[in-house]
């Protein structure tokens, strides 16, 4: 005999859910602890910004004072000025891990702002001193690039006259002389002085 054939009786029936006890807090008390953690979440942003401003005020102390003890402001800073840029940072730093242990954010962005309003004459002086050399190479190169084009006689340049030619090799030899002029004069001249 054939095997028996069974069929599948799915049968589906309503069901009524019923809820009899809540998972969730009622919509009042939800909006109060939302607004507890924006407040908490704003504390610690609050406090995190001011350790950072703390952090900023204590790395500026201790990177200033390096510089003016033998560091790259040191050439560049007169004694006077010196004793009371460091005799400044010292106090801070006294402040600091002392009254101002615990002080706020503004307090410490005050101060850090103070200081580098002080330390600014003497940065820029060294600024300009570090940045001298490389601005009188990039002027000579640029002169010679400019005496070069003056002496090729490429078919692209033959539109340039020789009054033009004469006149970019008079030019560059001016830019070369001050050049020259600038170099002497800043070796010449005293450190702690805009050059």
């Amino acid at each position: 005999p054939p095997p028996p054939v069974f069929r599948k009786v799915l049968r589906q029936e309503k069901l009524e859910v019923r809820q009899t006890f809540g998972l969730s807090l009622a919509a009042d008390r939800l909006a109060a602890l939302k607004r507890d953690e924006g407040e908490m979440a704003a504390q610690d942003k609050t406090v995190v910004d001011t350790l950072d401003a703390k952090n900023r005020l204590e790395e500026f102390i201790y990177a200033t004072r390096d510089s003016l003890n033998g560091g790259r402001l040191s050439a560049h800073v007169q004694p006077a000025v010196k004793e009371s840029l460091l005799l400044q940072l010292e106090e801070a730093e006294n402040w600091l891990y002392g009254d101002g242990e615990d002080a706020e954010r503004t307090v410490y962005v005050n101060k850090l702002d103070e200081f580098k309003r002080a330390a600014e004459p003497v940065d820029k002086i060294a600024r300009e001193y570090d940045n001298f050399p490389a601005a009188i190479t990039a002027l000579r190169r640029a002169a010679q690039n400019a005496k070069d084009f003056a002496a090729t006689r490429k078919a692209a340049y033959d539109h340039v006259t020789p009054e033009e030619r004469a006149m970019v090799v008079s030019e560059a030899a001016q830019a070369i002389a001050w050049a020259d002029a600038a170099e002497a004069k800043v070796k010449a001249s005293v450190r702690t002085e805009m050059p």
